[in-house]
């Protein structure tokens, strides 16, 4: 079951609810006053190994714009490798 947020209009009361039936959420009365709520975006949050704090806003960014990832850095041994390789290939074709 979704626990969602709202806030009443009339009193600016901002609460979540439990909702049994999605289809029933944008059906909540205020505690307040009575009065229709509106259905909030909520933010979710998470916490990781390294106890940063995640968000989906922070999820979605990530997904829209991933990281370039660093180009390799190549020594003496792989570039000796990559050079070998390349010979090879010339003589197969």
């Amino acid at each position: 079951m979704p626990i969602y947020e709202y806030r009443c209009d009339s009193c600016n009361q901002r609460f979540s609810r439990l909702v049994r039936d999605y289809r029933q959420a944008g059906q909540v009365l205020c505690d307040r006053c009575g009065v229709a709520a509106r259905k909030l975006m909520s933010t979710f949050a998470a916490f990781n190994e390294d106890s940063e704090v995640w968000t989906t806003d922070d999820a979605i960014a990530e997904r829209e714009s991933p990281p370039i990832p660093p180009r390799p850095v190549l020594g003496r041994k792989e570039l000796n490798e990559s050079s070998q390789i390349r010979a090879v290939a010339n003589k197969l074709e």
